[in-house]
């Protein structure tokens, strides 16, 4: 909460005989008599008729303040109470002490200045925060100036935003730094103070309110792209694109003549991203290039998979996995893959929390899952068929007799340099600038399926043993797991008791009954702590729960204890980590690469990461939810946020009704320069990031010469890189811009 710092004015302790005279019994200072300013005059009128009772006959400290108090008795100093004290100064020197004409003038001349300066609404935000009797003092003014200064930074922010539909790196640092200034003057002053989360976050205050009532009622949820006279929104309404064309090519002669055929061209499918890249820079009255989608694409036989009978061959794979090879239209969703493998007795090993996007954007933002031992899309894939911007079908295909990472692991002809053999799959993690993935073969497992353990435990016990459940060799009931990840309640500080324990572990216990039911119960009870009560949460995790095999002692939450008598569920490998159900929410995420300490991850990064990242989001009074997650050294992809190795990764994903666009993002890149700066952490690009073209080669060092050679090749006209959209400019840059 704000705190506005030991004021002299607040020191300030009347001696026994320097006390105000009283109004007269029934005196009422209301409105009215405080706009005339008859509150002072009378005041001052009881002091001539006792001033005999004052030393000197001047104003004592207790008459001047209590003339000041008069004048702030509402949200401000009304101009007849300004002139009115000069007047008196004016008028009547003779009443006041050394220095007091100064004290009472400075006092008027600050309130005549503020309010001229809160004609401006954004200033007059600012400086509510704060009480009035600040400006009493030199401080009061010096905050004004800040305050004005502030705001213009925040007009030239959210201008930037309006006209490009991202916010600026540089724009939002200034608006940062303009805060801290205040912050020095004001002790506890954060940008919350000030958040009008406005129109756009009731819109979606009310969108989670109707995603409620249609998972209640067994409905469908809006949780997609939608495409609609002329204008793409994301799944959180929170990007709007304007192409000139929307296409949906359905085989690949038609992807292969409309790429051929067009400028500009960005891919879409479920929408499930939270940043600008599919933008091409067009506005409602000035749309700009082509929009595709693959939802409608076939394969070559018609279908959207097909089994690949040569696969042991083609890839040097076992036999007993060529049994479970599918090459899959890549427009594909998630969940309509899982739903027809699970019928063939065939499954991913990984998958996202969100199954409405399809298998192309889980590819270009190098999808992980969270896991001991498997993470990544990219570990099952074995063959990628992409478009160049000229039309040209490029070919990744991977041999598994080369060790994941060593040249010729991946191979592909190069338009400008023909064969070439690569230590990484180039497009995973690209989001979509080395070519538009439109086929993917895929290696999967036997069908299995999962049980799900969801329970609320210490964090300093999770903390404490964070190696023991993610070290595959110890089979230990409560950290025998294939997966595990950590819900923290972002804002609380170092100090959060408690936090949610994920756990999945594959299993040959049949599906649960009433599996679905039990997790559409857990996805509401979730939503309406993620969506509505975010403070909530954070106290909840303020309490105290029992570590697990123990029993709950006295000083153990009730609510905490019950809710971790809920069993496990067992469901489907397809159905285990997706959600039906989502908050409407924005998100930062970044992958921290855990570096080796005999020959294993060094997990204290991850503990001192979440000390720094619960102090940031406590000093900026930002409540939100942290997911952590964890993946070993697998990746088969070059630029995603899990390719430095074994990786802890540190989400935030922030209520849309609770804070506007402005204070999310105002936080977002305070929390991504910390952890880059500090840990080297490496961007998820499908999400909000501030990294650029520079931080990009620090971080991917090689793997992003590597990516860049292909990018060029694969598009020499920088079709998938449009010069009107800032973000792809700020990470990949075109060829003119480096």
């Amino acid at each position: 909460m704000l705190y506005c710092g030991p004021l002299e004015a607040r020191k300030t302790v009347p001696h026994p005989l320097d006390q105000p005279f009283p109004f007269p019994n029934g005196y009422e200072t209301d409105l009215k008599k405080k706009l005339r300013a008859e509150s002072i005059k009378d005041y001052v009128a009881i002091f001539e008729k006792r001033k005999g009772e004052r030393p000197d006959q001047k104003f004592a400290e207790a008459d001047i303040q209590e003339i000041l108090r008069l004048a702030e008795d509402l949200d401000f100093v009304d101009v007849t109470e300004i002139d009115y004290i000069r007047d008196l100064v004016r008028k009547h020197p003779e009443y006041l002490r050394t220095g007091d004409a100064g004290r009472l003038e400075a006092f008027a001349d600050a309130h005549s200045k503020l309010n001229e300066a809160r004609k401006d609404a954004l200033v007059e935000t600012i400086v509510r925060v704060v009480p009035l009797d600040l400006f009493r003092q030199p401080a009061g003014l010096d905050f004004l100036k800040k305050a004005e200064a502030l705001a213009a930074a925040m007009r030239e922010s959210d201008a930037h935003y309006e006209k490009h539909q991202v916010y600026d790196n540089a724009l939002v640092v200034s608006v940062n730094e303009a805060a801290k200034t205040l912050g020095d003057v004001v002790a506890g002053f954060t940008l919350t103070d000030v958040d009008e989360p406005g129109r756009t976050a009731r819109l979606a205050y009310l969108r989670d309110i109707g995603n409620f009532l249609r998972r209640l009622g067994g409905g469908k949820t809006e949780h997609e792209s939608h495409f609609s006279a002329g204008r793409w929104v994301n799944w959180n309404r929170d990007v709007e694109v304007y192409p000139e064309s929307y296409e949906t090519p359905r085989d690949e002669a038609e992807l292969v003549a409309l790429v051929a055929a067009t400028g500009p061209l960005r891919m879409v499918a479920g929408g499930h991203a939270f940043n600008i890249a599919s933008s091409m820079g067009g506005v409602k009255s000035h749309p700009i290039g082509t929009l595709v989608t693959l939802d409608e694409y076939r394969l070559a036989g018609g279908n959207q998979w097909e089994r690949v009978s040569d696969a042991q061959a083609k890839y040097h794979i076992s036999a007993d996995q060529a049994e479970r090879v599918v090459r899959v239209a890549a427009g594909m969703r998630l969940r309509d893959f899982g739903e027809a493998m699970r019928e063939e007795k065939m499954a991913l090993p990984v998958a996202g929390s969100t199954d409405a996007q399809s298998l192309a954007g889980l590819v270009a933002t190098d999808l992980h899952s969270t896991g001991v031992e498997a993470g990544f899309l990219s570990q099952q894939i074995l063959e990628v068929k992409a478009l160049s911007s000229t039309g040209k079908v490029l070919t990744f295909m991977k041999d598994e007799d080369f060790s994941r990472g060593k040249p010729g692991r991946w191979r592909y002809d190069s338009p400008a340099q023909g064969a070439q053999n690569l230590k990484k799959l180039p497009v995973s993690g690209a989001l979509g600038t080395a070519g538009i993935v439109f086929e993917i073969v895929l290696k999967l497992d036997a069908a299995f399926n999962l049980e799900k353990d969801a329970r609320f435990v210490p964090r300093k016990w999770v903390e404490a043993n964070v190696e023991r459940f993610l070290d595959p060799a110890d089979k230990d009931p409560l950290f025998d797991y294939d997966h595990v990840s950590f819900y923290y309640p972002g804002g609380g500080g170092r100090d959060i008791e408690t936090v949610r324990l994920n756990r999945w572990k594959r299993t040959e216990k049949p599906v649960s009954e009433g599996a679905d039911e039990i997790k559409t119960i857990r996805e509401l009870f979730d939503h309406v702590g993620s969506a509505f009560l975010p403070e909530y949460l954070v106290r909840l995790g303020r309490c105290r729960v029992n570590e697990p095999g123990t029993k709950p002692g006295p000083d153990h939450d009730d609510r905490l204890v019950t809710l971790n008598k809920r069993g496990p569920e067992v469901l489907p490998a397809n159905k285990a980590f997706a959600r039906k159900l989502f908050f409407q929410h924005d998100e930062i995420e970044v992958g921290i690469p855990l570096p080796m300490v005999n020959g294993k991850p060094n997990y204290d990064v991850f503990r001192n990461v979440m000390g720094d990242v619960q102090d940031l989001l406590a000093k900026e009074e930002f409540p939100t939810i942290i997911e952590v997650r964890f993946t070993p050294d697998v990746s088969e992809g070059i630029l995603g946020p899990g390719t430095g190795g074994p990786t802890c990764y540190i989400e935030l994903a922030t209520p849309l009704g609770q804070f506007s666009r402005a204070r999310i993002v105002e936080v977002y890149l305070k929390f991504d320069l910390m952890l880059r700066k500090k840990y080297g952490a490496l961007p998820h690009l499908g999400k909000k990031t501030t990294a650029t073209f520079e931080d990009m080669a620090t971080l991917h060092g090689q793997n992003w010469e590597d990516f860049q050679k292909v990018r060029r090749a694969a598009d020499p006209s920088d079709k998938f890189l449009p010069r009107q959209n800032p973000l792809l400019r700020q990470i990949f840059k075109p060829a003119g811009e480096r």
